[in-house]
């Protein structure tokens, strides 16, 4: 194979690759049209997963596109916690680093979910989230990308139930590993919150109300989309502060008359712990294995640009679907980067626009700002707005769990354009990928 390389590239050879997005050549952003100029062409990196750089030199615009194509049973799609834990943050490049491992290749991450930032509660997801099944932060009634277990991929508002019953006496677990309810206009002074060891080895620092510490009657306690739960009360005691939550055990904060609920249980009682998360547009969807929520924008449904009105112009990072739910289009645009080579950002509406263009159907908005990044590799691709890449509570991360396999079965040429003179000499860079599609080597 060198040979023959060697042989066609000491005559020459002119390469011109410059697809666009879609099959268009034009977007509208802003309410102008502008050109599509291509930088990275749209190529594989990994299993079933493309990766593209366009820009938008009129506007201008840097727009990064990764396309995951989950009939290819080897690449995977998994939320990602900042550090691995419910309170804390992470660099994208981070996260990268931290998960890839033989039979677990990371091919790309881009951040995720908005987030809190108070002073020891940073990290922790605002509209809801699922990892390997299980529900770490509750849904508020928000859009979230969600992918099921038979790996279809869905868009709509999930809306979360708690109930703890006891006697016969059912009252309502608020929320899950999250301290407040953004969209809730109850109390907040009459709070029960559910801590999971999803959580972390204890609870948050807060003092007043009742704390009870329950185990599950039988088996092991994972919080599934939708699961029940026979417990036995550990202990009750006033709230002091950060509680322990030990291995297998879970622990209940009411405060205001959840408090006084959580007072009438004693050691060695039993209780019930029902969860339930629904999709009110797909009710036959029960099984929830990932899931990632955004700003509470929808900016794309049924291949329509869902139109907001919002003129703030950012920099972005939203995901869309495809119609037969097997495809994400996961999109990072960058912005608040001036000069000749900068890009401006885009509006809600804009998002929706790019997505259409992609291909998807459904589309909802995720994090942005100084937040938006995205990994290929584990090279950041984009030009964060705060001119270095920022720790953020969440990710959305893809790998392949193909077969350990080092054998380089195809190659392909550096993605970009070349132009060469007859008379030169050329090497470009040489890609090796082996026979699932997992990038392996870059020879120059």
């Amino acid at each position: 194979m060198k040979h023959l390389l060697r042989s066609v590239f000491a005559v020459g050879v002119v390469m011109a690759i410059a697809p666009t997005i879609g099959a268009a050549n034009t977007i509208n952003i802003n309410g102008s049209d502008h050109a599509i100029d291509t930088i990275v062409p749209k190529h594989y990196i990994g299993p079933g997963t493309q990766y593209a750089f366009y820009n938008l030199p009129t506007r201008p615009l840097k727009i990064h596109v990764l396309e995951v194509d989950l009939n290819n049973p080897y690449i995977q799609m998994e939320t990602c916690n900042g550090a691995e834990k419910a309170v804390g943050t992470e660099k994208p490049t981070s996260m990268w680093a931290r998960n890839d491992s033989p039979g677990h290749e990371m091919v790309a991450v881009h951040n995720g979910d908005f987030y809190t930032t108070t002073s020891g509660e940073a990290g922790m997801s605002r509209m809801g989230m699922f990892s390997d099944s299980e529900c770490l932060f509750n849904p508020v009634g928000q859009p979230l990308l969600v992918l099921s277990g038979d790996r279809n991929l869905y868009t709509d508002y999930v809306n979360f139930t708690g109930t703890l019953t006891h006697k016969g006496n059912a009252t309502r677990i608020h929320t899950l590993n999250m301290h407040q309810l953004e969209f809730d206009a109850a109390d907040d002074t009459d709070r029960m919150i559910l801590y999971t060891n999803r959580y972390g080895s204890t609870t948050n620092d807060t003092s007043g109300g009742t704390k009870v510490v329950v185990r599950p009657k039988e088996g092991t306690f994972k919080f599934t989309s939708k699961c029940e739960y026979t417990c036995i009360v550990e202990s009750v005691a006033d709230n002091t502060g950060a509680t322990a939550i030990p291995e297998n055990s879970a622990v209940l904060y009411g405060t205001g008359t959840c408090a006084t609920y959580l007072q009438a249980l004693a050691v060695g009682d039993e209780c019930t712990i029902t969860i339930s998360n629904a999709l009110p547009s797909y009710p036959d969807v029960t099984d929830i294995k990932e899931a990632m929520g955004g700003s509470g924008h929808f900016i794309l449904k049924d291949g329509e640009v869902v139109i907001s009105g919002n003129p703030e112009i950012h920099p972005r990072t939203f995901m869309g679907i495809s119609k037969d739910r097997k495809t994400v289009y996961a999109v990072c645009v960058d912005g608040r980067w001036n000069g000749s080579e900068g890009s401006a950002g885009v509006t809600l509406d804009d998002e929706g626009r790019i997505l259409k263009v992609l291909g998807a159907w459904d589309g909802i908005n995720l994090d942005g700002g100084g937040s938006t990044g995205i990994v290929v590799h584990g090279v950041q691709q984009n030009h964060p707005s705060d001119g270095i890449e920022r720790a953020v509570g969440n990710g959305v991360i893809y790998f392949s769990n193909a077969p350990v396999d080092d054998n380089i079965t195809s190659l392909g040429f550096e993605p970009r354009a070349y132009n060469v003179p007859i008379t030169a000499r050329f090497t470009p860079s040489i890609y090796g990928y082996n026979q699932y599609g997992v990038l392996k080597t870059r020879h120059l």
